[in-house]
């Protein structure tokens, strides 16, 4: 399972870093090939900043570029919010318990998850996880927490677009739902991120952008319909309890 999320991190990490001359880090100090670092650097014409982390195969290389807010240096403690990118995380939780026997690909959510009912119950953990359960519409607004019971019956309600499996819609509710899933298998989706998937080499490397476990670090102002965004963090990330889409790395 660990070995799993150490490659998403290094994948995530990797995503978006700027000119070596811009930060504070250079190739040879953070243990990175200087060509690899000087590629990456073409990005800073385009106005990127961010960070670059990439472990395992006898490498290990840490670098920051650019400024979190402007002015401020990014360095590898910079934490930015990766919005719906956060679903690969709850993915591999699930597929971690699936490994484990917790739960199969075949089972239905109404099947894992007391309470729910109405279309979402009939989406087997297979069709959650690719986005074919049909699921359609919204069950809760940005940054704005709801409970396990207000989470449950708001998917409850939702419709659905198709027959499970048959077609393909994008579902934010969807991976909701999975955080939902693993929150019943585990006794807390959120102590179980921290504690099982959000690790490398022993250590957590991140968090949930509202609320606890938060991600360690200063937090990089980003941006919203192309200006400075109004607030740490700020963004079209869908980061409610059980949106599935609030962790930090």
């Amino acid at each position: 399972m660990r070995r799993v999320s150490a490659m998403i991190a290094a994948a995530l990490l990797a995503a978006g870093c700027t000119s070596v001359e811009e930060g504070p880090g250079r190739a040879e100090e953070a243990g990175c090939d200087p060509d690899l670092v000087s590629g990456l650097g073409r990005w800073a014409d385009a106005g990127f900043s961010g960070t670059v982390a990439i472990t395992g195969g006898g490498m290990e290389c840490r670098a920051a570029f650019g400024t979190a807010d402007g002015t401020a240096p990014v360095t590898d403690d910079t934490v930015f919010a990766i919005g719906s990118v956060s679903k690969s995380f709850t993915a591999a939780a699930v597929l971690g318990l699936a490994q484990e026997g917790k739960l199969s690909l075949e089972d239905t959510a109404g099947s894992l998850l007391p309470g729910l009912s109405g279309p979402a119950a009939e989406a087997t953990v297979e069709q959650l996880l690719l986005h074919t359960s049909g699921l359609e519409g919204e069950h809760g607004r940005d940054h704005v927490p709801l409970d396990r019971d207000e989470a449950v019956a708001s998917i409850s309600g939702l419709a659905s677009a198709f027959d499970p499996g048959s077609d393909f819609l994008y579902s934010n509710a969807g991976y909701s739902l999975l955080a939902l899933i693993v929150d019943e298998a585990t006794g807390s989706y959120r102590d179980h991120m921290a504690g099982e998937v959000l690790v490398l080499d022993g250590e957590r490397f991140g968090g949930f952008w509202d609320g606890e476990p938060a991600a360690p670090g200063p937090r990089a102002i980003g941006q919203v319909d192309g200006s400075p965004a109004t607030e740490n963090g700020a963004s079209r990330a869908r980061s409610g309890r059980w949106r599935a889409t609030g962790t930090s790395p």
